[in-house]
Order: structure tokens, then sequence, then C-alpha cells
């Protein structure tokens, strides 16, 4: 009854939500909008593009990181059985040999049978110590969760990157044909004498530096394709193909929510709290390994005893023997309370990474939603640059024809065209990478169906290497 009674009882602290001062509103207020909340909307609805899920269906199954992840949670949840079986009995088959000077014809005795060993955990040790292996447990499910989240962004990002360098190469593509043609068009008036040769060089050069700008762009586009394949669990390799528009997809409908809810939105902060809720278990461990809380048990042996290994079996004698086992430390030069020490300070810096987890949340959301309120403005002024510099083009195309303006007025207009058109290019993905960002402030991206079939795969192909394992090896 005394047993039952400590039983119930477990020292250390219980773990509690540290309390944080959360703002009730975002840094920056987007507006409520229509459509669920971002945090709840499935990545395969954020675009209708079939390429991209494509893409993030094969890095979910293959990337190397979220294996990782998935591989840590296999790791964990042992740990977890392990220590959840630390308050039930151990039965052990045991032959032993003791050696007994002067106990007839033989030195030593032998036995055989079962030995059963117990211990109470009457302070909650035990408990302790599978609490915290659980927490660990969830800790590490949201660690893979914040992966796949981080995954699901990097690949999107990363194709839409690729996309606005496939729409840069075609606009300087386009305007290279077109500064061609007026090149020709340059050369002709010269031998007509109307225009010099000033002109045509100028038109030359500006024909030179537009074709200097493909081999950086087509640069950057394969390394941003490499980059994509090492998301994929890839070698490096020709992955996207290039489109046939080159428009920015259109953006679904969502709302944002507030910042408390992050704290139930995004994996890692959860995870930084399941880690929390370890650590402070772990305190209780420690301090139950601290004088004055004793570690009590039962041990028992069942089987037979001889004093020749021969006559176990015919002429043994059964034994049973069954008794208490306590344990106190009294002395051990600081140990424990060194332990004790160690486990408060792990406490403490799991509490300020939580704590700095989310702040650090709060940060990428505020930056997150700056930056796609402000990329909205930018292309609002960015595409009115582009239809003036149109506009100008036309008129000194115009003009030149009519003999008003010299064609170095033409020229300056082809530039300012090409490079408001590269900037409005940027911009319109820009504002989609920004989004992108803002989906995984928020904790979008988690697919817990793929992410229970994924590792499911993953035990069962660890089980195959296990049976493997302890086949027999093939002789040379």
């Amino acid at each position: 009854m005394a047993a039952l009674l400590l039983g119930a009882c477990a020292v250390g602290p219980d773990y509690q939500r540290p309390e944080l001062d959360l703002p009730a509103t975002p840094r920056v207020e987007l507006g409520q909008g229509e459509g669920a909340t971002l945090a709840d909307i499935a990545w395969f609805e954020l675009f209708e593009d079939r390429e991209l899920r494509q893409l993030i269906e094969l890095a979910l199954a293959q990337n190397l990181d979220l294996r990782s992840a998935l591989a840590r949670i296999l790791e964990a949840g042992d740990r977890a059985r392990l220590a959840g079986a630390g308050p039930y009995p151990t039965i052990l088959a045991s032959i032993n040999s003791t050696p007994s000077p002067g106990a007839g014809s033989s030195d030593t005795s032998y036995s055989a049978g079962l030995v059963f060993g117990w211990e109470l955990d009457l302070f909650g040790k035990l408990r302790r110590a599978s609490e915290a292996a659980r927490a660990e447990l969830l800790a590490t499910e949201e660690g893979a969760r914040a992966v796949m989240v981080s995954l699901v962004a990097g690949v999107a990002s990363t194709y839409f990157q690729i996309r606005e360098l496939d729409r840069s190469i075609a606009i300087v593509e386009r305007t290279i044909d077109s500064q061609a043609d007026s090149l020709a068009l340059v050369r002709n008036l010269k031998d007509s004498g109307v225009v010099s040769a000033a002109e045509e060089n100028q038109a030359s050069a500006l024909v030179a530096s537009s074709r200097a700008r493909l081999p950086a762009l087509k640069r950057n586009r394969l390394i941003a394709e490499n980059a994509l394949a090492l998301l994929l669990g890839l070698a490096p390799q020709p992955l996207v193909a290039a489109p046939d528009r080159h428009a920015a997809p259109t953006l679904p409908a969502f709302r944002v929510g507030l910042p408390a809810d992050l704290l139930s939105d995004r994996p890692d902060v959860r995870a930084a709290e399941r880690r929390l809720q370890a650590a402070t278990a772990r305190v209780g461990v420690a301090i139950a390994n601290r004088f004055p809380f004793p570690t009590i048990g039962l041990n028992a042996f069942a089987g037979r005893f001889a004093t020749s290994i021969g006559d176990l079996v015919d002429d043994g004698s059964d034994v049973f023997s069954w008794g208490p086992v306590a344990s106190v430390p009294l002395l051990d030069f600081g140990r424990t309370r060194a332990a004790v020490g160690i486990a408060d300070a792990q406490l403490l810096q799991a509490t300020e990474g939580y704590k700095s987890s989310v702040l650090g949340a709060l940060r990428e959301l505020a930056d997150a939603a700056a930056g796609f309120e402000a990329a909205g403005t930018i292309i609002d002024f960015t595409e009115q640059r582009a239809e003036a510099a149109a506009e100008v083009l036309r008129l000194q195309r115009q003009r030149f024809r009519q003999g008003v303006v010299a064609y170095l007025e033409v020229l300056d207009a082809e530039r300012q065209l090409l490079s408001a058109e590269l900037e409005l290019a940027q911009a319109e993905f820009d504002r989609v990478q920004r989004f992108i960002d803002l989906y995984r402030a928020f904790g979008g991206g988690a697919d817990e169906r793929r992410l229970a079939g994924s590792l499911e795969t993953l035990r069962q192909q660890l089980d195959v290497k296990a049976d493997r394992t302890i086949e027999r090896p093939p002789r040379d």
C-alpha cells in the first residue's frame, strides 16, 4: 500500500508552457481576405502547375534530409519504447558458475534458472524518463514536419526561380531579334547616307550588350536546376522543360491567422516546446537519483543448484529465492548533484530555445508579410514603367522615320524597354516567392498522409535490412 501511494507521485517539476507576451495583431497586416487560412491550404492546392506537383512529390519521396529526419523518428520511437519498458520487470534465463571454496568435492557451484528483477518506481524516476523519451519522439516528429515544410517551400521557390529565368531569357532573346533587325536597318540607312557610322556602332554595341546578358541568365538557370536536383535527391540533370508561356502563376485566395496561431501551426515551434517538455522531465530523473530518494526493487531466482555442472539436471537441488533490494546514494562526491545541475541548465537552455523559436517565427512572419505587401506595389509601378517604355519606343521609332530625332534616341528607348521588361518579370515572380515565404512562415506544407507513408516505407526497408543482417553470410 505504501509503495502504491508513493508511486502516485513523481519528483521534479511538471511541465508548464512558459508565459509569452505575443502581439494581438501581426506586425504587418495583410487583411483577412477570403478562402482558407494559409496554414490549412495543402501544398498541392497552392498552384495549378502539374509539373511543380510532380517535382514536389518526387522530393517528398527521395529528399535525403527528409529521409534522415524520418530515420530519426524511428530511432526516437525505439528509444521511447525502451524508456517505456523501464517500470516493468525483467525475466532472464541464466546459467552461472560461482566460486565456493570449501563446498566439498568441488570449489565451484552451478545454477541454472530464471532471474526476475523489478525496480519499483516509487518516486517517478522511470516515469519521468519515459515522459522525456515520449516528448523527444514528438519533437522528432515535429522536426520531420518542419523539414517537409522547408522542402516544399524550397522546391517551389527554386522551380519559380527557374521559371523567372526562362522568362528573362525569352525577353532577352526577343529583344536581341528586334535589335538585330534595327541594326540591319541602320546599316542600310548608313549605306544610303542617312545615318553615320557612329550610330551604326551604337546599334551594334546595344545588340552585343543584350547578347552578353544571355550566358549569365543561362548559367543561373543551370545552377538553379542543379539546386533543384539536390532537393529531389538526384544528381545534376535537366529537370524543368522550357515552357510555352512565361506568365507568373495565379495565387490562391487565402486568409491570414494571428501571431498566437504560430504556436500550433508551425512544426518547428511545436518541436521546440516538446524539447522543453523533455528537458523538464529529465530534471525529475536527475532529482530521483539524488539523496534522499532510494532505489527499491525486488529480485528473485527460480531454478536448480548443484556443485557439478553435470548434476544440474539429474541430481541438482530445486531453488527458489526472492527478496527486496534497496540502495540510497550517500557519498558520491557530487556526482548526482552535478547531474541535477546539468538537467537544470538544459531546462534553461530549452526554455530560452523555445522562446527564441517563437520570436524567430514572429520575425519570419513579419518579414514575409512585408515582402508580400511590397511586391504587389512594386509590380504596379513596374507595369506602368514597362507600358511607358514601350510607348516611348514606339514614338521614338515613328519620330526617327520622320527625321525628328537621331537614332540614338531609339537605341536608348530600346535599352529602357528591355530593362523595364526584365524588372517586371522579376517583380511578378518575386511576388510568388514572397507568397511562398509567407506560406512557410505560417507553417504550411506538412502532409501527414505522405509523412506517414514515407515513414512506413523506411521502416519496412530497415526491417528487410535487419533480416539480412541475421542471415548466415555466404561462403567465399
